[in-house]
């Protein structure tokens, strides 16, 4: 066989090896690791939140259960269902409706704790906060666990993860602040607001040692009850001092 023979099926031969490579591993994407979600994208594509009627908030051994009393009354189970903070459960649920992929990273079940989103660990810091939203018959309609803080500060987003997408972890813009997984942070604060209160009487029955005082407002020139006067004790002259 001529040298020349030789050669030219040397070149052939490498001309087919690189076609072959290419072929593999630069025009196939499949082998490129990926997460199902692109940026833009909803994490939770359907989330139904008028359906919801309980959310479930736990860390640990920690947990928080809001219920649905009605139709725009929620409670804290903790709490023999005093009333919801209405806002922040809005706001959570509002903000999850609304939540996008800024950036996807593949990742597998033993990288979960890097990203503080790990179900379960030995590390507190690898624990991610789960946050469960369920229909009236017990039915998932998401299951989502909030992670790290995904920059240098608590302003610059947060990494999340679906139960239903294990083909990774999801950077947000969304940092959820204040959500905790302690039913005293869920409770309302302005249950019990009272207003113009005219009178403040305290007793104790039981108590036959206990003597009974009463705060009444300083009334009017006429005698009649002012509803801006300063609080004094009943009986009690205006030259005296409490």
């Amino acid at each position: 066989m001529k040298s020349r023979t030789v050669i030219a099926l040397w070149i052939a031969a490498l001309t087919l090896g690189v076609v072959a490579c290419i072929v593999q591993f630069g025009g196939n994407e499949d082998i490129v690791a990926k997460t199902n979600l692109v940026p833009g994208d909803k994490i939770l594509p359907k989330f139904p939140i008028r359906e919801i009627t309980k959310v479930t908030i736990k860390k640990e051994d920690q947990s928080t259960v809001l219920v649905r009393i009605d139709k725009d009354t929620w409670g804290v189970a903790e709490r023999a269902n005093y009333p919801v903070d209405y806002s922040k459960l809005r706001n959570l649920l509002g903000a999850l409706s609304e939540l996008e992929v800024a950036q996807g990273y593949p990742a597998g079940p033993e990288h979960m704790g890097n990203f503080g989103l790990a179900s379960s660990g030995d590390k507190d810091s690898e624990q991610g906060l789960q946050v469960l939203a369920e229909k009236s018959n017990d039915s998932n309609i998401a299951h989502i666990i909030l992670g790290k803080f995904s920059g240098t500060n608590q302003s610059a987003g947060r990494f999340v993860r679906t139960t239903t997408d294990d083909s990774g972890v999801y950077a947000v813009s969304e940092t959820f602040p204040g959500i905790s997984a302690d039913p005293q942070t869920w409770l309302g604060r302005n249950f019990l607001k009272i207003e113009k209160i005219k009178t403040i009487a305290v007793s104790a029955p039981s108590d036959s040692n206990f003597k009974s005082w009463k705060l009444i407002r300083h009334p009017n020139t006429d005698g009649t009850v002012n509803e801006n006067g300063k609080l004094k004790l009943d009986g009690m002259e205006d030259d005296e001092v409490m």
